[in-house]
């Protein structure tokens, strides 16, 4: 082929865009071409994607971050509770702006075109569910807020009806005071509402007033408060009411009527007891008299109020010497139906029976009562005082007929034992009277005493003085006196005397036990020269002061049934052992008490918390060594005697607690106790009172 004339054209250096007449035909050159144009296409839709990724990625941690921070928003309002959880929708609107702005600047660049209004949409969904959820809980917090509201004002309104529970008025303004705050509490809530929680809030309230009644010890107020606002209270509540207080009113009944037959019978329990079981004191009572209360009321144009017809009812029924009725008459119905009192058959209707009506929109319910007058007329308290009206003037329920009060045997066996126990506190007052007085005559003799009074007359003057007319008291005071008479004698005015004194052991049971004497007070006593004590009578104070140390004698406790309540629990073999420790702990315990309270025994409940408690401290346990007062061919009461020792325990730390003659009471070993016994000076531990 001959490239010449191309060759020649070419040195002429066309320029690159003239056209030239030589036709080239080169498909590999057309190829690459085209393949460099779609490779171009790719990489630019490539770049499209990933600008789209990145940006979706910004999107979505933006997103994310919005979230973020408004869930630590919302879980910080719900912080705020009750009233100052009211402005949190506000809030929360408020610092959301905040968290949107700040999120936006940071992300802007990024939050624009198909990736901008998707993070609007995900921004206005999860902004309008945190809203809701920020509503909601607003919403609870006021309903908290309200109810919190409410209890504090029926709170103060509860306080201010039981503060003054014996004025209607104040009672009634309670209530209307009730009705007002639920009402402004539940006024969006509807009427039905509103009357439902009135009648629960004026119901709790007639309940904290009827509580105040009875604990206060006002069974009528309380009774009359069921009566007037039983309507409100939930049914069971008020039969609970109803029935607490209608057998305190019995009880006060029965006490009352006790107090009664005391009064007219004294301690001839036989003459009561006849009385009681007579048809006098029981039977049905005199309706005659009840029928007339309520003549006489109703002349006066008397009124008890609003619903207070079993009131009324009873009051009449105690004027006829009858047994009273429930305070709230539905429930007094149903007693006396299960109880089979009562009847509907209207022929059997006699004058003076009870009359149950139905006043009410509860089918077959008792309630409202009155007393049959006779000639189909009834003697009732209403709303518009007491008068009488027609039998059938409202549906009757049925009748009952009054009882006395103390129809049925077993009535009348309570009545008897309530007669007998009123007896029995009498008597307990009686004795305890007599103490007190013997109490201050004893004091008064001991300071006669302590003034050096020997004259006999001037403590039987005292003695008829403190007792009065009291025969036995006087007997037991001018004993008391003689007493201490003769010991102020031996002092002042029978210096020479040693012989025995028959008085003398009596006199010092007395300064040893309501005299208050230790026995280092007594033996100082006896040792004084002054006091001429013969040999006779130092011999019987020493074996008092032995009876006393052992519990015996004038100084002897009823011990039955003490040892088995406080070693119940002590299970060991060396149980009898571990007893007779703690039995001697009781014996000083008991003496110490008694010295303390006027020669009282302490009650057996106290003696046993004694015992049990030197059980738990020191006596629980086997104590080590040997029991010298168990080792008689050891160490015998002889031996302890010539030393001056009157006692002797072992402890639980396996020392000796000695009582000596001088009544000091030391610890000491025993080696000490050895040496003691050989004659050789020993310093002794002081013993813990």
């Amino acid at each position: 082929m001959d490239f010449s004339s191309y060759k020649a054209e070419s040195k002429l250096g066309a320029p690159a865009d003239r056209t030239s007449n030589v036709k080239i035909s080169n498909p590999g050159a057309a190829a690459l071409a085209n393949e460099q144009a779609k490779t171009g296409a790719i990489f630019l839709n490539g770049l499209d994607r990933l600008r789209a990724e990145v940006q979706t990625g910004r999107v979505m941690q933006a997103n994310n971050e919005y979230n973020k921070e408004l869930l630590d928003l919302t879980n910080e309002l719900r912080q705020n509770k009750e009233q100052d959880a009211l402005d949190t929708v506000q809030q929360f609107d408020e610092r959301e702006q905040k968290i949107r702005s700040r999120i936006q600047k940071k992300y802007g660049s990024f939050l624009y075109g198909e990736a901008g209004r998707k993070y609007d949409d995900m921004l206005i969904r999860d902004y309008n569910s945190r809203r809701q959820s920020m509503i909601n809980y607003q919403i609870g917090e006021a309903e908290k807020f309200n109810d919190t509201v409410l209890k504090n004002g029926l709170n103060d309104v509860a306080n201010l009806a039981t503060s003054d529970y014996m004025n209607p008025d104040n009672v009634n303004g309670a209530m209307n005071k009730a009705a007002y705050l639920v009402a402004q509490r539940y006024e969006h809530y509807g009427e039905e509402k509103i009357k439902q929680m009135t009648r629960a809030a004026q119901g709790n309230l007639a309940a904290q007033v009827i509580d105040r009644a009875y604990a206060n010890g006002d069974t009528g107020a309380a009774e009359t408060f069921i009566e007037k606002y039983g309507s409100v209270m939930e049914p069971n509540v008020l039969t609970g009411y109803a029935k607490n207080v209608y057998a305190s009113r019995m009880a006060m009944l029965q006490e009352t009527t006790a107090k009664s037959l005391f009064a007219r019978f004294g301690d001839d329990e036989e003459a009561a007891y006849r009385f009681i079981n007579s048809e006098e004191f029981g039977g049905t009572g005199n309706v005659n008299n009840a029928l007339a209360w309520y003549k006489d009321a109703e002349a006066q144009g008397k009124s008890l109020g609003k619903n207070q017809c079993t009131v009324g009812l009873n009051y009449a029924l105690q004027a006829g010497g009858c047994k009273p009725i429930n305070t709230w008459a539905p429930t007094a119905w149903e007693e006396a139906k299960n109880a089979g009192k009562t009847f509907t058959d209207q022929s059997r209707l006699r004058v003076g029976d009870i009359v149950y009506w139905n006043t009410s929109d509860i089918k077959g319910e008792a309630s409202h009562v009155g007393m049959y007058v006779g000639n189909g007329k009834v003697c009732q308290s209403g709303d518009s005082g007491i008068r009488t009206i027609p039998l059938s003037e409202y549906t009757v329920v049925g009748f009952q007929h009054p009882e006395g009060r103390a129809a049925t045997p077993e009535e009348r066996k309570k009545l008897f034992t309530a007669y007998q126990q009123e007896k029995a506190l009498r008597k307990r007052f009686e004795t305890q009277a007599r103490q007190q007085v013997t109490d201050a005559a004893e004091a008064e003799f001991f300071q006669m005493y302590k003034d050096g009074n020997a004259d006999p007359s001037a403590y039987h003057a005292k003695a008829i003085e403190y007792a009065g007319d009291d025969p036995k008291l006087f007997k037991s005071i001018v004993s008391l006196g003689n007493s201490f008479a003769s010991i102020s004698g031996k002092v002042s005015g029978n210096k020479g005397n040693t012989k025995s004194d028959p008085l003398f052991e009596s006199s010092m049971v007395k300064m040893m036990t309501a005299g208050g004497y230790s026995n280092a007070d007594v033996l100082a006593y006896i040792d004084n020269p002054e006091n001429m004590v013969s040999d006779a009578d130092k011999a019987k104070t020493m074996k008092l002061i032995e009876q006393r140390n052992q519990g015996k004698g004038p100084f002897a406790y009823n011990w039955e049934g003490i040892k088995d309540k406080v070693m119940e629990g002590y299970q060991k073999k060396d149980k009898a052992y571990v007893w007779g420790n703690v039995h001697s702990k009781l014996i000083y315990d008991i003496d110490k008490y008694r010295r303390e309270h006027a020669n009282q025994d302490p009650a057996r409940d106290e003696v046993v918390r004694m015992g049990l408690a030197a059980l738990a401290d020191s006596y629980s346990y086997t104590v080590p060594g040997t029991w010298l007062r168990e080792s008689k061919e050891k160490v015998s009461s002889a031996d302890l005697a010539a030393v001056g020792i009157m006692d002797i325990y072992r402890n639980p730390n396996g020392l000796n607690d000695i009582f000596l003659r001088d009544g000091r009471q030391r610890r000491i070993t025993d080696a000490q106790l050895q040496r003691i016994l050989a004659g050789e000076p020993v310093t002794m531990v002081v013993m813990e009172e």
